[in-house]
């Protein structure tokens, strides 16, 4: 019981010391809003689009899922 107890003692300590690291976009100054305007432009997208590529999927695949 006692071992359990500090394994999982280390186990915590080693996650809440792993949380706090700074992550490498932010260490070298990388500007990440262009990349995330890029993949929210990229997203609308396909919700915009996802229902006619849903009916073409359908109508070519129909025959073969019956």
């Amino acid at each position: 019981m006692l071992k359990k107890l500090i394994l999982s003692f280390c186990f915590v300590s080693l996650l809440s010391i792993g949380l706090e690291t700074m992550s490498y976009a932010n260490a070298r100054d990388i500007d990440t809003t262009k990349d995330s305007k890029f993949l929210m432009y990229n997203d609308m997208l396909m919700v915009i689009l996802n229902g006619q590529v849903e009916e073409a999927a359908n109508a070519y695949y129909f025959k073969t899922l019956k």
